[in-house]
């Protein structure tokens, strides 16, 4: 508790002083939970927002530019799954548009140990560029945190991936004044039942889509245009990539943490997603196969929810010949994957997981993006058993080295599956609750 009244007594101080030492009056100052705007305008014009898209052009107020970086900051850290609290101290100064160089300009600056930043807004921005400028301070001071005195450089393709995904997903309403009181929390909320890929479907199309070194360093013609749509879509379709491998949500947020430790964001990404990529050559060959894998997918084909859940339910119940004795003929039957994993030996099941294992790939093709991610842990969850499985195979037999046990590895994937049997009935209760809903036209 006195933390939290000393972290509030220091973050009034640390604005006011600021306030003070550029010549801001506190009547033209707000401050909200995670951030001062200030005022600097000699000539203050009334805020308009019309309701347009994401390249409308609208005028900031004091209130406006608050409440819209509230809402952007909550947006990002609900998309990265971490909690909100433990911020630096973020200053917007509202300036005249003659006034400053680009729409938002961003300045971190270090001193006695701790971060502040200082981030000039024209009085006139895009939306989509007040937005993209949200979130890169959002990611900056989430980065910094504990780290110093270099600051974090976040890769263009995690902030114009974000951007997009936002921008689909939640919609132009972050940065807008006029929606209701709590609409943006329902809208992001919403994201987890939408499809945040359906415009990036439309966009990329098998051919020449920006590789990974495309995404890292874009020449200046893919960032005008309509080049410029596809770098984004790309850049969304690699973020969520990265979050659906085993622990991915986990392994973005370690290498946005680490991004001040090192020079460039590829050593922080390897360090990051290390138990996936050794080199960027791997990267580079994962990306290509998850590009051709989205864009050989039809959405017109996407099969339902419902449609999906059932032949999901078949791959997972494999068919087996069963022996009821020894001397018994073999019976056509079914076993579930936890019956498999703890009554069979590791032979006969690794037939039986690496035949789901291909069903389940080629399943992907025609699931819709609110199933796309259970099959994935399904596939995941196997692939990491038969791994752990094999390596007992190969494990040095001295007393040094302690490999888990065979009864470990089966009953830690047994309770994996049991939680994905959960969250598969809670997806079937939401989206498969009567008739079969057919295949999506």
């Amino acid at each position: 508790m006195f933390r939290l009244i000393l972290r509030s007594a220091l973050l009034i101080a640390s604005g006011t002083l600021l306030s003070a030492a550029i010549g801001i009056e506190l009547h033209r100052t707000r401050r909200t939970e995670n951030f001062f705007v200030h005022d600097l305008r000699e000539v203050r014009n009334s805020t308009s927002i019309a309701d347009g898209g994401e390249n409308e052009r609208i005028e900031l107020g004091l209130d406006v530019l608050a409440v819209s970086a509230e809402r952007v900051r909550r947006a990002v850290f609900r998309f990265l799954g971490v909690p909100s609290f433990g911020a630096s101290s973020v200053h917007l100064i509202l300036k005249e548009r003659s006034k400053v160089r680009s729409e938002i300009q961003i300045v971190p600056l270090f001193h006695w140990n701790a971060w502040q930043y200082r981030v000039e807004v024209a009085e006139s921005v895009m939306r989509e560029n007040l937005l993209r400028g949200l979130i890169e301070v959002v990611l900056v001071e989430f980065a910094n945190r504990g780290n110093g005195p270099k600051s974090a450089e976040i890769p263009r393709w995690l902030k114009e991936g974000l951007t997009f995904q936002l921008m689909n997903s939640v919609g132009p309403e972050l940065v807008i004044s006029s929606v209701e009181q709590g609409s943006m929390l329902r809208s992001i909320r919403r994201l987890l039942g939408a499809d945040p890929a359906r415009e990036t479907h439309a966009i990329l199309r098998p051919g020449n889509n920006p590789s990974v070194s495309d995404l890292s360093y874009p020449s200046s013609e893919q960032l005008e245009g309509e080049n410029f749509k596809k770098y984004q879509a790309a850049a969304q379709l690699f973020l969520l990539e990265l979050l659906r491998l085993p622990a991915g949500d986990e392994y973005l947020v370690r290498m946005i943490r680490n991004l001040p430790n090192f020079w460039n964001w590829e050593s922080s990404f390897l360090r990051g997603f290390s138990a996936h990529f050794q080199s960027m050559l791997d990267v580079e060959k994962w990306w290509a196969v998850t590009m051709v894998s989205f864009t050989g997918r039809d959405p017109t084909q996407v099969w339902s929810p419902a449609i999906c859940l059932q032949q999901l339910d078949e791959i997972l119940l494999p068919t087996t010949h069963l022996r009821w004795s020894t001397n018994a003929l073999p019976i056509r039957g079914h076993a579930t994957l936890q019956q498999v994993l703890s009554e069979w030996d590791f032979r006969p099941q690794r037939e039986v997981l690496w035949q789901t294992v291909r069903r389940l790939t080629a399943l992907r093709t025609y699931c819709p993006s609110v199933i796309l991610p259970l099959v994935d842990a399904y596939r995941s969850s196997l692939l990491r058993y038969m791994e752990k499985r094999a390596s007992l195979i190969t494990a040095p037999s001295n007393k040094l080295y302690s490999a888990p046990s065979t009864q470990q590895i089966v009953g830690e994937t047994v309770n994996e599956l049991d939680e994905l049997y959960r969250w598969r009935e809670a997806l079937r209760r939401e989206y498969a609750p009567g008739p079969l809903a057919g295949v999506i036209d």
